[in-house]
């Protein structure tokens, strides 16, 4: 917040923003379905606030940061038998998590699903939380939060739910009031309806797009105007997720020229895109679950050996990115951008150029990590998608495989294991999810990179319960 005060206004937050423009604007209550429901609402209440939203909502989810380190702390802490050992270690490695750190500076809702995460889990491992009415309260809220913040937060709902029924048994003797029931209800209906159906029949079609067949009902027609981007994803074989942006890209395109003037019309129509596009990826997957479950596996694998250094933490950088995302909206709505920033196009210009000279100090530190502490790695080789055949191959990273080692430890010796399989069901479900209907995005991992520390924590503890049990026989073979 000293180096770069300002928060960054990218790609995808014009999407987000785009309805407190329209209500600060006079338009109405109008929420984009792509991007519905609650942090439009939220950017919306930032701009209400005294003050330019460009500094608030980053220093607000900075703020909401740190809350939300203290509930890992609390939730690795109902996992492990020595809490003031380990939960020191996981809220480090979450304190100086470049991806986390990065989140919570962007117009954008992952760092605020990330916190209704955390104190779903938090709530939920809270022993007796369900027979307590405000603490039921509390946790049905969390699950508001959860289920409205972003689409994808629709898997760690599911999972989050199963963890519950999980740790606390028979929902009929917990202690229900109507607020608690109503909110319950509230999270039902925001989780059945939040995000655009279309959008998500598009990236699984992009994800499945080798195993569509290229003849036959139905959409036959549509088929064979697809029948060349299919042929195409086939040449990378196993390594299609590699290349699966570029097509993914061109499956959302309504350019005539690109994939066939057919599909470019189908483009138009929403509803029967959606439609089509279902039909097509989901007969793929059922008729090759083994294969597409693997390209699921390998995008996930992608995603874990990406960098999580975002560049734009250097100020140079921030602002020559900043600078571009804006030039559109300073011509296209000057008064929306001017209320948002708090100045006008030629002080923009002046901030631009004082803040170019700022350098944020713990850059070389957040860089150190990125180097050493990813969940996994690959070596050299192509990773844009361009050329079949010369991709990397995966190396494992320490970090990534204690934790995998404390996930499977956890479950099978902790004595905390349903805790361990509350943390696991939203995780695999969430990963699954995401990894199966979008490509190697490695933003998606920023809601569950948390889960990987605490399982870090698990393994630390289980080798600490070790040592005492091997200290302790030795001591008893001695007096013998």
């Amino acid at each position: 917040m000293v180096a770069i005060p300002e928060g960054y206004f990218g790609a995808d937050s014009h999407s987000y923003y785009e309805f407190s423009r329209g209500l600060w604007n006079g338009e109405g209550f109008d929420l984009d379905e792509k991007r519905r429901w609650l942090y439009p609402i939220f950017l919306a209440l930032m701009d209400g606030l005294p003050g330019p939203g460009w500094s608030l909502v980053p220093l607000v989810q900075h703020a909401i940061g740190l809350l939300t380190v203290l509930g890992i702390g609390w939730c690795s802490a109902q996992v492990v038998v020595r809490p003031r050992i380990v939960v020191p270690v996981v809220t480090f490695l979450a304190a100086v998590w470049p991806r986390m750190l990065w989140y919570e500076h962007e117009f954008i809702a992952e760092s605020l699903l990330l916190a209704a995460f955390v104190a779903v889990i938090a709530l939920l491992l809270t022993p007796e939380i369900v027979q307590s009415r405000a603490g039921l309260i509390a946790l049905m809220f969390a699950f508001v939060l959860l289920a409205g913040m972003k689409g994808a937060g629709r898997f760690l709902w599911m999972g989050s739910v199963l963890g519950l029924f999980l740790i606390h048994r028979d929902p009929r003797r917990w202690w229900w009031g109507k607020i608690s029931l109503s909110l319950a209800g509230v999270s039902i209906v925001l989780v059945s309806t939040i995000g655009k159906s279309s959008q998500g029949d598009w990236l699984a079609l992009s994800s499945a797009l080798p195993l569509v067949r290229t003849e036959g009902q139905p959409y036959s027609h549509y088929r064979e105007a697809l029948k060349g981007q299919i042929r195409q994803a086939r040449v990378y074989g196993d390594d299609y997720p590699w290349a699966m942006k570029i097509f993914k890209k061109r499956l959302n395109s309504k350019a005539p020229d690109l994939v066939h003037p057919d599909w470019a019309a189908l483009n138009q129509d929403d509803a029967r895109f959606s439609k089509v596009a279902r039909a097509f990826w989901s007969d793929a997957v059922l008729r090759n679950p083994l294969q597409f479950s693997m390209m699921t596996g390998k995008t996930m694998a992608i995603a874990l050996s990406e960098s999580m250094l975002n560049s734009r933490l250097d100020s140079e950088h921030f602002w020559t990115a900043q600078s571009k995302q804006s030039a559109r909206a300073w011509q296209n709505d000057p008064q929306s951008f001017q209320r948002l920033f708090g100045l006008n196009q030629a002080e923009f210009e002046h901030r631009r150029a004082k803040g170019r000279q700022r350098k944020f100090v713990f850059l070389p530190a957040m860089r150190w990590v990125d180097r050493h502490w990813r969940w996994w790695g690959h070596g050299p080789g192509s990773v844009g998608g361009e050329t079949p055949g010369d991709f990397p191959a995966f190396e494992p990273r320490p970090l990534g495989l204690m934790a995998s080692v404390g996930g499977v430890s956890g479950l099978l010796f902790s004595p905390k294991r349903l805790q361990s399989l509350a943390l696991l069901l939203p995780l695999m479900l969430y990963m699954a999810g995401t990894y199966a209907v979008g490509d190697a995005v490695r933003r998606y991992l920023h809601p569950v990179d948390w889960v990987g520390f605490v399982f870090v924590g698990v393994l630390l503890d289980l080798v600490l319960q070790a040592l005492s049990a091997l200290h302790f026989y030795r001591r008893r073979l001695q007096q013998a």
